[in-house]
């Protein structure tokens, strides 16, 4: 495994989708309604614990930042933890 592959799975944070909040959801219904509301899980799965969501979907992070939300991590700022 490499160096990154062990840093990603040493900070993941598993959460159940029914361990979300009303209020979490409410909070990523909102935020993804006008961006791609399928990715509203995702969003929700983020908001719960205040973490970090990965991912490389353009639209949606800078559907967000328009918004001055800063729940996204890349790759590129992953592999830079990691040196």
């Amino acid at each position: 495994m490499s160096d990154i592959e062990t840093l990603v799975l040493l900070t993941i944070n598993f959460v159940s989708e029914e361990k979300i909040s009303d209020s979490s959801w409410r909070q990523a219904i909102l935020l993804t309604k006008d961006i791609d509301e399928d990715d509203t899980p995702f969003i929700a799965l983020a908001i719960e614990p205040d973490a970090k969501l990965w991912t490389g979907d353009k639209i949606l992070s800078k559907g967000l930042v328009k918004k001055g939300v800063n729940l996204i991590v890349t790759t590129g700022e992953l592999k830079k933890l990691a040196k």
